[in-house]
């Protein structure tokens, strides 16, 4: 709900089933967390929030409990380490053009 009032509805562009086709309200907010708090000891109780929430219980079918940035932190190593996904059509048609063009393909 916070993330379609600060979204659609600070913004204008309307919230839930509301937003009209191909809208994409955006919402972006700095906070200076040294204005409230020792930074180190707000990332120190970070780091104990998150070791909770990763030894929480699953839902039946699930692997673990995840927080914001694991997907993206796993889909980093996988990229690093086994290169970035691309569809077959979409490589086809980047060697067709550099192959046109009389550049080296380098992928």
């Amino acid at each position: 709900m916070m993330v379609d009032i600060l979204c659609g509805v600070l913004s204008g562009g309307g919230y839930s089933s509301f937003i009209g086709g191909g809208r994409n309200m955006s919402f972006a907010m700095a906070i200076d967390i040294g204005a409230f708090r020792p930074v180190d000891e707000f990332k120190e109780m970070m780091d104990e929030m998150i070791r909770a929430l990763h030894e929480s219980p699953t839902e039946p079918g699930a692997d673990r409990v995840m927080v914001a940035g694991d997907p993206e932190e796993e889909a980093m190593k996988d990229r690093t380490t086994n290169g970035v996904p691309i569809l077959q059509a979409r490589y086809d048609e980047i060697v067709g053009i550099a192959q046109r063009v009389g550049a080296e393909v380098l992928i």
